[in-house]
């Protein structure tokens, strides 16, 4: 299946509400995975992660994107951008999560729905921040 501008910005969507939950494990284990060229079960003994939820998430994120190429292309041009993705929400202890913009406690199933409701355009700003530098180092600027 051919992938498309908007698997490519659904990939991106997907990266930016891992870290701004402060989930950057999956985003380094898709990075080793695709750039690196690792295989899933080398990076699941280095980053201490089940296999059996390496694969659920590599699944995911190939679902989205369609293209272990663009998967690459897209991971080389960002990573090192992705430090200035801010985490807006925290895990607590009870397993919850607390949203550090406005103090809510969500359970882990809303907290998706809560960044992309009550804090739309931080994330939509963070979102469209990488895929402008996606774009211009593609050489489409």
């Amino acid at each position: 299946m051919r992938s498309t501008w908007t698997d490519i910005i659904s990939f991106i969507e997907w990266i930016v509400y891992k870290l701004m939950i402060g989930d950057r494990t999956f985003v380094d284990a898709m990075y080793m995975y695709c750039v690196e060229g690792k295989p899933p079960a080398e990076i699941s003994k280095e980053l201490n992660i089940s296999p059996i939820k390496l694969e659920h998430q590599i699944r995911y994120a190939m679902y989205l994107i369609k293209s272990r190429f663009l998967c690459k292309d897209v991971l080389s041009k960002i990573h090192s951008y992705l430090d200035e993705v801010p985490i807006i929400a925290r895990k607590t202890s009870s397993g919850n999560y607390e949203c550090l913009l406005c103090g809510r406690v969500l359970r882990p199933a809303g907290i998706v729905q809560h960044i992309k409701g009550k804090h739309i355009k931080e994330y939509r700003d963070v979102v469209m921040m990488l895929v402008r530098i996606y774009w211009e180092r593609r050489g489409f600027a």
